[in-house]
């Protein structure tokens, strides 16, 4: 599909590589899907489903969409000018402020499938008492002062709380669960300080400064994921820097806006960003000692399993965690696969590699038609009778395209058939 009204047909192989395109060369082919940081997409006229909140066979009702590479800070603005129709900005305050004073904007809310978290690999901080210590200077609870009332809650593991996983499971006397903080969050260090002392690290009072087991200074980056300092756990790594700073560990706060990039090879030392995840707790892709997926790399599996650097307790408790996470694809029953899952949460705490922030509740929002809960995607849509709708895509573009490409092919959300 292009931002023509022509469709050049492609076959790939396999691994989806493009192995030939028929009536252009792929160089067309690409001039005319990405242009200008925006991608061109047009309705399959051969192509109808069923499904959705219809028993009808239908197509979509939107003939063009326009994926546009937008930066965060922008969306609103954008959207007000009507430069595009549906985005996902953050539910601060002044975002929110800004949609209720235009007119043709409107949201309502949904609990995002996903959640916020502070990940460190353990390829650059290798000593497992040394991320211990990192986590209890974590204060999670400056997330929701940057989002108003309650569009924001801590997490204490690594699920979504709109995952199964937390319910209640009454007729096999699975009561509800309700986690809290594994580490605890001690502004005074004191318990930082018992956690590296057990690390085998040193302190030099006269310099204040800590050294590692190998006699080096501990320094630590922490990244925000982004273009700007404007990101939930901005104020979370400003506080820790400071009882860092102040207690002999150097620590800079600093921002990147390859991050996401970076994170898919492993090259972060501490960073701040967010999942997407399902209602099923299955951990096996992020978690797993044997997942291929890119995500591993994060938390330095390959400098743990694959350089067979991992301590014996680290070992010790990633295989315990893999079997876990086997145990639980053994079995259909959910509440026992809760249980299984809680356990196993416990192990990705005591491994130190990620600290989970909060759950969002994110903006979805409505301009004329009826209004759809899309998933993780927050959506803020003034109406264009005729014209091809405009997607803004920041931080999570492929949820985002996924969630409004379903709601394009609801019945009661059409725009007409612009």
């Amino acid at each position: 599909s292009t931002m023509y009204d022509q469709t050049f047909v492609w076959e790939a192989n396999e691994n989806w590589e493009q192995t030939q395109a028929s009536n252009d060369s792929f160089q067309t082919l690409w001039d005319g899907f990405l242009s200008d940081n925006i991608v061109y997409l047009i309705r399959n006229d051969n192509y109808y489903t069923a499904g959705g909140n219809t028993d009808e066979v239908y197509n979509a009702k939107i003939k063009h969409v326009q994926y546009k590479v937008q930066q965060t800070t922008q969306m609103v603005p954008a959207l007000q000018s009507q430069d595009i129709d549906v985005a996902d900005p953050s539910a601060t305050q002044e975002n929110l402020n800004e949609i209720e004073a235009t007119s043709f904007l409107s949201y309502s809310t949904i609990e995002t499938a996903g959640y916020g978290y502070i990940g460190i690999n353990a390829k650059f901080i290798p000593n497992i008492y040394i991320r211990r210590a990192l986590m209890t200077v974590f204060n999670p609870s400056y997330v929701q002062d940057y989002y108003p009332g309650t569009l924001s809650r801590p997490v204490y593991r690594s699920f979504s709380t709109t995952s199964w996983v937390y319910d209640a499971f009454d007729d096999a006397g699975v009561e509800a669960w309700a986690p809290t903080s594994y580490y605890g969050f001690d502004d005074s260090f004191a318990t930082a300080r018992d956690l590296l002392y057990e690390g085998d690290c040193t302190y030099d009072s006269d310099s204040n400064t800590w050294y590692d087991e190998n006699g080096e200074p501990i320094e630590i980056t922490l990244t925000i994921a982004g273009e700007t300092y404007d990101h939930p756990a901005y104020q979370t790594f400003i506080r820790a820097s400071e009882i860092l700073n102040a207690n002999g560990i150097r620590a800079t706060v600093v921002n990147d806006a390859r991050a996401l990039f970076k994170l898919a090879s492993g090259d972060l030392a501490v960073w701040a960003a967010a999942w997407s995840s399902t209602v099923d707790p299955d951990m096996f892709q992020v978690y797993h000692m044997d997942s291929q997926a890119t995500s591993v790399l994060n938390w330095g599996y390959d400098y743990l399993i694959t350089q067979d650097m991992a301590t014996d307790e680290e070992r010790e408790i990633i295989e315990e965690l893999s079997d876990k996470i086997d145990e639980g694809r053994e079995t259909i029953v959910q509440s026992e696969r809760a249980q299984i899952y809680r356990e196993a949460s416990d192990l990705v705490m005591d491994l130190a590699v990620e600290f989970p922030l909060d759950l969002l509740v994110g903006l979805a929002g409505t301009g004329g038609i009826d209004a759809h809960e899309v998933g993780n995607a927050g959506l803020m849509l003034p109406v264009k009778p005729d014209a091809p709708l405009g997607v803004a895509v920041g931080d999570g573009p492929l949820e985002l395209a996924h969630d409004v490409l379903r709601l394009l092919h609801q019945e009661h959300a059409a725009l007409g058939d612009g």
